[in-house]
């Protein structure tokens, strides 16, 4: 996360003037992490089918902070184990689909038409 987070602050400070938005994505694992350098950097985020753990624990340790006032979207397929046990989070939207296609629940391509 450490990584991402420096990442992120290199790419703001370098883009401040080309960009008014900035919006984290992220799939699986990849989504855990945007939604902890969203927190930390006050980043709006989507993350599909993410682990929960961020959201339960980094989410309420930094839920009152400043920086977390940005909106974080969890978008997760029902029977998706990994990011069944999302938890409710001020700041955070979890939107729930049906599984819609043939083949794993936590495919990305679940999201896709």
């Amino acid at each position: 996360v450490r990584e991402a987070t420096d990442f992120c602050q290199k790419f703001l400070s370098r883009t401040k003037f080309f960009f008014t938005e900035t919006i984290l994505t992220g799939h699986s694992l990849g989504g855990t992490i945007a939604i902890a350098t969203a927190f930390r950097l006050g980043l709006e985020c989507h993350a599909f089918n993410p682990g929960a753990t961020v959201i339960d624990q980094l989410g309420k340790r930094v839920n009152s902070s400043p920086a977390s006032r940005k909106k974080i979207t969890v978008h997760r397929i029902s029977d998706d184990i990994a990011s069944a046990c999302s938890a409710k989070v001020s700041n955070v939207e979890i939107k729930v689909y049906k599984h819609s296609k043939r083949g794993f629940g936590h495919s990305i391509d679940q999201f896709l038409r």
